[in-house]
């Protein structure tokens, strides 16, 4: 929760990353003045998926069409960041307001969409590795009790008691066994205007035994090998 409280009203923005990351560059200058550049609102850093099964959601722009008039049935149209489809969605006169940014949780992304390629190479490659950067402006407006943001269904191993015994002795899991709600902040970028939406691209590194410079996930320790 956001304070009015005098020390921040000075602060322009605030960076949010993954705990996980050993390697984030907290307070990237680069970052923050190419998203100040940008005028954006919300900036995202992202690296292109080595392969279709990794782990990763997927950074894409999201599209909603209405089949008739009522609106009473829609159907979504998600286009990659460096899709050629997404000139081709604004120049059809539906507007910008047609299209949003949104985080695509691999867990949720059917396979067809998480294998498709367009001459070798990945269509929906844009990995979310969760640095992100928000205008302290546009954070007030998510503050809004009446923005409300998804549940996530996650299949988790949990740890449990073997109701068996006499006694309860905890039990860790070996595969999922259970289901847990989550809500990511990454589903504010529905709420911003995709013209305030800013991808930072990471350069790869010279070789793939290194890791991304700020980018090195505990969980994925060998990310790249």
């Amino acid at each position: 929760m956001l304070f009015p409280v005098p020390c921040l009203t000075w602060v322009l923005g605030m960076q949010v990353y993954s705990v996980d990351n050993a390697l984030v560059r907290v307070a990237d200058p680069v970052f923050f003045g190419f998203a100040q550049e940008h005028e954006a609102d919300v900036g995202v850093k992202v690296i292109d998926k080595l392969s279709a099964d990794e782990a990763v959601g997927i950074v894409c722009l999201e599209r909603e069409t209405s089949d008739n008039p009522s609106n009473e049935k829609q159907t979504s149209e998600r286009v990659d960041l460096d899709n050629g489809e997404i000139q081709d969605a604004e120049d059809t006169g539906e507007g910008s307001n047609s299209l949003r940014y949104r985080v695509l949780e691999y867990s949720e992304a059917p396979s067809t969409l998480l294998t498709a390629r367009n001459g070798g190479q990945l269509v929906y490659r844009s990995a979310h590795i969760c640095v992100n950067l928000f205008s302290l402006a546009y954070l007030k407006k998510m503050a809004d009790p009446g923005i409300e943001l998804d549940f996530h269904a996650a299949h988790k191993c949990i740890p449990c008691a073997n109701k068996n015994l006499e006694r309860a002795i905890p039990v860790l899991a070996d595969k999922p066994n259970g289901i847990k709600f989550e809500q990511f902040i990454f589903d504010t970028f529905k709420f911003c205007q995709p013209e305030k939406v800013v991808s930072y691209f990471l350069t790869p590194p010279i070789c793939l035994q290194l890791p991304y410079i700020g980018f090195s996930p505990v969980r994925f320790p060998l990310y790249h090998l």
